[in-house]
């Protein structure tokens, strides 16, 4: 099964930033959607099921209930001056690449097993 990332940020930078971060994601088979809505981020949800979702709190709303139904994993992105949401994972915008790699990692996994090695015959 294809692992699979929502990132739902209304800024394109930000988007784009993510992105990158991911890109060993992507080349290892991963498929990333993008929502710059509430709305739309919430139909990909419900479409796709995303495993790890990236959403800006913005885009969150008063409607984390929704959010948090998806069986995935809710990364909330805020600025510097926001709250988190109490018991949601969170990062700090503007987007560190290194600790979203780390992130992704850590709750994704490896999308591609090694081959086996076998002894030389």
């Amino acid at each position: 099964m294809r692992k699979k990332v929502l990132i739902a940020e209304a800024n394109l930078e930000t988007r784009e930033r993510l992105e990158r971060a991911l890109v060993d994601f992507i080349n290892e088979g991963g498929e990333i959607f993008f929502a710059s809505t509430a709305d739309n981020g919430l139909k990909i949800i419900t479409v796709e099921h995303p495993q790890l979702v990236f959403v800006d709190k913005n885009l969150v709303g008063n409607d984390l209930k929704k959010w948090t139904q998806n069986k995935g994993y809710l990364i909330v992105m805020l600025k510097k001056d926001q709250t988190p949401i109490q018991s949601l994972d969170y990062i700090i915008k503007p987007i560190d690449i290194k600790k979203v790699t780390e992130k992704c990692q850590k709750i994704l996994g490896k999308l591609t097993e090694p081959a086996p090695s076998f002894p030389p015959i």
